[in-house]
């Protein structure tokens, strides 16, 4: 199962047959937050209020976004070619995704502002990366003051490969 934590009340997000739930992090009831196609890769935002995911429906792959308790599901994208999942930029207002390929080679990282009116999403300068999982979770990690550097992580080892982009 993939998980992401800690959001709102300390509580777990995590994908149980396609679907997303939470429970707290100390165990106990667990709550379904989605019930329609195929949902993953949850991610709490920073201020751990909304959890942004995959939706996939027909095939479909887009981000989405909904409130810590599972009401005001939101689509964020309107691709069909979301490949990997969206992280947060640590003031919550964008977030970061891989897009545009099957595969996750020739994959697109793009930005996108995280609350209505959505806007189009922004590419950010093409980056090679064997994981494009591996780049979009690293996006975000080289982070001063709302810019962003896109990076490759392969184990222990991180590779800046664009210049600070504000988002």
């Amino acid at each position: 199962a993939q998980a992401a934590y800690v959001g709102q009340e300390g509580k777990i997000a995590f994908v149980r047959s396609n679907q997303i739930y939470t429970v707290a992090k100390t165990g106990g009831a667990v709550t379904k937050l989605t019930s329609s196609a195929k949902n993953y890769r949850p991610k709490w935002s920073p201020d751990g209020r909304r959890i942004a995911f995959i939706h996939e429906a027909a095939g479909s792959k887009d981000v989405w976004v909904m409130k810590a308790n599972g009401t005001g599901k939101t689509q964020v994208t309107h691709l069909g070619t979301v490949s990997a999942a969206a992280v947060w930029s640590p003031n919550g207002k964008t977030l970061a995704f891989g897009a545009g390929s099957t595969s996750i080679v020739g994959a697109q990282v793009f930005t996108i502002k995280s609350t209505a009116p959505f806007g189009a999403p922004v590419a950010l300068p093409q980056a090679y990366s064997p994981s494009i999982d591996g780049l979009v979770d690293a996006l975000l990690g080289g982070v001063a003051r709302d810019a962003a550097t896109v990076v490759e992580t392969r184990g222990d080892t991180r590779s800046q490969l664009s210049r600070p982009v504000h988002v």
